[in-house]
């Protein structure tokens, strides 16, 4: 059986090596608490530890939690509930949990749309699904590194789902966060080049109980193409038109220029936020 447990993710990069919940992180769920999510019943993909490698429950219970549980594949760590997130889960989970915590688990999955699916629909109505994945420079981590569009057309209206704050956290020294925009409100893909390995964090509340087994969500900018019905705007015609007759040279310098510009974790589509001012960005 294919193990969902996550493998320790040094969080902060301070020389750590089995931290999985960091001090940054648990500022993340303090100000997740501090803006009304419920912990009363938690669950934890994977059981997760502290810096001190103790095991997470008892943080949790400072939040607020009357009920901590994990779930893994295997038994090795002690998890309550024993399942493997490649297959469908157990009918007695669905809604039962006030938050389902990833903390790097999703991304060492390799059915990971039925995960998420599962994940999502462990969530009650009214409870918040939180997650800290590998978003740039873990290739060798697990099987993926998750995008913003997934996170946004995943936690979206058609899922029942609202997003109360998607965030990148640049894992170096002292850690930088950026509040993250969605790609499809600003019409173009969210994407980065940086030089540290970086986690994409988020809160969403389930508003809505809609049936998830089917949910395929598509990728923003494609949706945008095809409801033009192959219309082709004057901006893009004159874009076109520059590429065509411009000497490509010329044409090779635009494009990097604008790439390069693009690849900057910079506004409008990436907000720096103080971590210990988060609640302030948490809708």
């Amino acid at each position: 059986m294919l193990r969902n447990s996550r493998i320790p993710l040094q969080l902060c990069d301070s020389g750590q090596t089995e931290a999985v919940i960091d001090r940054n992180c648990e500022a993340f769920l303090r100000a997740c608490a501090l803006r009304g999510v419920d912990f009363r019943r938690t669950l934890m993909l994977g059981r997760q530890q502290l810096e001190d490698t103790s095991f997470a429950e008892s943080f949790f219970r400072e939040l607020g939690a009357d009920s901590v549980e994990s779930i893994d594949a295997s038994e090795f760590e002690g998890a309550t509930i024993i399942a493997d997130l490649n297959r469908p889960l157990p009918e007695s989970l669905r809604r039962r949990f006030s938050v389902v915590f990833d903390g790097g688990t999703l991304e060492h999955v390799f059915d990971i749309a039925t995960a998420l699916r599962s994940c999502l629909d462990m969530v009650e109505l009214g409870g918040h699904y939180l997650g800290t994945s590998p978003a740039n420079n873990w290739p060798g981590h697990g099987f993926y590194q998750i995008s913003p569009e997934l996170v946004f057309r995943t936690l979206s209206q058609d899922s029942g789902f609202e997003i109360r704050g998607v965030f990148i956290a640049e894992l170096r020294r002292r850690q930088r966060w950026y509040l993250i925009r969605d790609p499809k409100d600003h019409g173009r893909r969210v994407y980065w080049r940086n030089p540290y390995r970086t986690q994409i964090v988020t809160v969403a509340r389930r508003n809505e109980l809609i049936d998830l087994s089917n949910f395929i969500p598509q990728q923003s900018d494609y949706v945008a193409r095809w409801q033009t019905e192959g219309h082709v705007t004057d901006a893009v015609g004159m874009r076109a038109a520059i590429k065509r007759w411009a000497p490509r040279p010329a044409v090779d310098l635009l494009r990097t220029l604008q790439r390069r510009r693009n690849e900057q974790l910079r506004p409008p589509l990436f907000t720096p936020v103080s971590l210990e001012r988060l609640g302030e960005h948490i809708r």
